[in-house]
C-alpha cells in the first residue's frame, strides 16, 4: 500500500524540482529542437505551462503503475487537477503583472509555478477523498485529454498562435 502523503509530498518536490530544470533545459541543450518539445523555448506563459504539464505527467505514470491502477478516480482527478494548475498559472501571472505593471519578477513567478504545482496535488487528493465517483470510462477520457495536450503542446511550440499567450513578455 502506498503512503497518499508521501507520495504527494514526493510529487510536488520532483514537479517543482524539475519544472525548475525545464526551465533551462532547451538553453543547456544549446537549442535542442527535441529538448524543445519537453521544455520551455522562450519565456511566454505558454513555454512555461509546460513545466507544470509534463513533470506532473510523468509522476502520475509512475504513481499509478505504483499505487493508483484499482482506483477509478485517481487519473481523472489528476488530468483535471493538471488542467485546473495550469489555469492558475495563467490567471495569476496575467493578474498579477496586471497590478504590478511589469512581467518579469522572477520571484513571483516562481511562487506563481509553485502554487500552480500544490495546486494540482492538492486538488487531486481532494478529489478522490469526496469520493468522486467518475464514469467508467474515465481513465480512456484523461489519457486522451492528456495525449490531446502533449499534441498542442508539440505543435504550438514551434507554430505559436499570434495572441498573447504564445508571446515573451
Amino acid at each position: 500500500m502506498c503512503n497518499k502523503k508521501y507520495w504527494m509530498i514526493g510529487g510536488i518536490a520532483f514537479c517543482v524540482l524539475l519544472g525548475v530544470l525545464l526551465h533551462f533545459v532547451y538553453e543547456w541543450s544549446g537549442n535542442n529542437k527535441l529538448l524543445g518539445y519537453v521544455s520551455a523555448v522562450n519565456e511566454s506563459t505558454w513555454e512555461h505551462l509546460k513545466l507544470l504539464f509534463y513533470p506532473v505527467v510523468i509522476f502520475t505514470a509512475v504513481e499509478w503503475f505504483k499505487c493508483e491502477r484499482s482506483n477509478n478516480s485517481f487519473l481523472l482527478s489528476r488530468t483535471l487537477s493538471l488542467l485546473v494548475g495550469m489555469l492558475w498559472i495563467v490567471v495569476a501571472f496575467y493578474t498579477l503583472s496586471g497590478i504590478i505593471g511589469k512581467k518579469d519578477i522572477s520571484v513571483i513567478n516562481i511562487g506563481i509555478f509553485v502554487l500552480g504545482v500544490i495546486i494540482t496535488f492538492l486538488l487531486t487528493e481532494l478529489m478522490i477523498q469526496s469520493y468522486f465517483n467518475p464514469p467508467q470510462n474515465s481513465n480512456i477520457i484523461s489519457a486522451i485529454v492528456l495525449f490531446i495536450m502533449i499534441v498542442l503542446f508539440s505543435v504550438l511550440t514551434y507554430n505559436p498562435l499570434p495572441i498573447g499567450l504564445f508571446k515573451e513578455p
